[in-house]
């Protein structure tokens, strides 16, 4: 049987035992820390990036490092293209 979904495809044998595959794209997600006013990005291997308001911001990223008055809000994906995110 041939499965397909979210552009992968997955070749499996008939067997007796019932399969489940459950596939996940993994993208950047982007959020506002209130309290610094900073946009910050958590990339697809969960590291937290500070993305500056410069030029090329995500090539001049830098670390992001949570403190007790960290306050990150979730923002729309479409702000990615602004800071120059990838998806």
């Amino acid at each position: 049987m041939m499965i397909e979904q979210d552009d992968v495809f997955i070749q499996t044998e008939h067997s007796e035992i019932p399969t489940t595959l459950v596939v996940q794209k993994l993208s950047i997600a982007l959020f506002v820390d209130r309290r610094s006013q900073q946009w910050i990005a958590r990339d697809v291997d969960g590291k937290f990036w500070v993305v500056p308001p410069v030029d090329h911001p995500w090539e001049n990223r830098q670390p992001f490092e949570f403190t007790e008055e960290t306050q990150l809000e979730p923002v729309p994906g479409h702000y990615k293209f602004m800071l120059g995110v990838p998806n």
